[in-house]
Order: structure tokens, then sequence, then C-alpha cells
């Protein structure tokens, strides 16, 4: 697969750094020869201006993962341990806020 990416690149290039230029003064003359008469034939348009440009370089995408929230780090927080007095709050919805609250 990225043996095709590659040749595709490649083409890519290619394409952007040749220009064929035409002779606007003939293609508009012919414009004006079709609106007056329909069956106008296209002239001869001489050789075409070709044009090796300088390619346009395509930078990588930045890599954006540094701005992924991925949450708080908690590799350094310590954990407080779980005690027995503190009852399942499925069974007793209360019990936590009693042990922490001191009622």
């Amino acid at each position: 697969m990225s043996a095709s990416r590659e040749i595709d690149r490649l083409i890519t290039i290619a394409r952007q750094s040749t220009a064929v230029r035409g002779n606007l003064d003939v293609a508009k003359a012919f414009i004006d020869a079709i609106a007056a008469d329909p069956m106008a034939e296209i002239p001869d348009l001489g050789e075409p201006n070709v044009e090796h440009l300088e390619p346009r370089i395509e930078k990588p995408m930045p890599d954006g993962s540094q701005y992924i929230n991925r949450g708080i780090d908690v590799s350094n927080e310590t954990l407080l341990p779980i005690t027995p007095e503190l009852n399942n709050p499925a069974l007793d919805p209360t019990a936590a806020h009693r042990a922490f609250c001191g009622r």
C-alpha cells in the first residue's frame, strides 16, 4: 500500500510542476468567430507553451496528539484505603455521608 501512495505522491508532484499555457489571443479570436458563425473551425493554435515550475512540497501533518485530553494524571496520587466502616452505598445510600460528616 505504501508503494502506491509513493507513486501517487510522485505523480502529484509531476502534475504540479508542469504547466501548459495556451495563446489567449487566439482563443479570444475563436470565441468571437464562433459567436458570429457557429460553423467556424478551430484555428491552429501553434506550439503549446510548456513551463516547468518548482513543485509544492507537501508538509507532513503535525502531531496533534499533544492536544488530546487524556484526563488527570493519577499515577502520583495516593488513594484512600477502603475501610470496613464504609458500607455498600447500594444498600445504604447515606452511609458514606454519615461516615464522612460524622453524623
